[in-house]
């Protein structure tokens, strides 16, 4: 079921939305996020976060706020590569667009994590540091403050 909702979220930007407005769906899959069952339920749901925040217009930032802490905790502590190329790239989305969007971004501390990430991947995972490059580059669009925290 985690699966298709991610399908159903990618296809339209409306079903998007009509999914993160039901109550209680995006915690259930942030539950399932910080306790998966196994590494392919955290792909699934990585992935289905990942559509959640995809698509024009932006997903509205206070429906995906819950989501950011753990986008933070997994990008520190999670191992599986799969699953935090996912959440990269639900970082890029998030942080593409107006300032508030990036600063939403930036009050999380991510840009260190983001940093250490190329660092660590720059040499074994083209498709990892695609999407923390991308999330770099829009937060250095941003205004003064932003950009130096990149």
């Amino acid at each position: 079921s985690v699966w298709c909702l991610g399908n159903i979220a990618g296809d339209k930007p409306e079903y998007r939305d009509m999914i993160l407005k039901i109550d209680g769906g995006l915690e259930g899959l942030l539950l399932n996020m910080t306790n998966p069952s196994c590494v392919a339920m955290q792909r699934n749901v990585a992935w289905t976060l990942s559509n959640l925040c995809r698509g024009k217009p932006a997903t509205d930032l206070n429906l995906i706020k819950p989501a950011l802490q753990v986008f933070v905790h997994l990008l520190k502590t999670c191992d599986d590569e799969e699953t935090i190329v996912d959440i990269a790239w639900a970082c890029s989305y998030i942080s593409d667009g107006p300032n508030d969007r990036i600063q939403a971004v930036v009050d999380l501390g991510i840009c260190p994590i983001l940093v250490q990430l190329c660092k660590r991947y720059r040499n074994t995972s083209p498709k990892l540091i695609s999407p923390v490059l991308r999330s770099l580059g829009n937060i250095v669009t941003g205004d003064d403050k932003q950009t130096q925290a990149a």
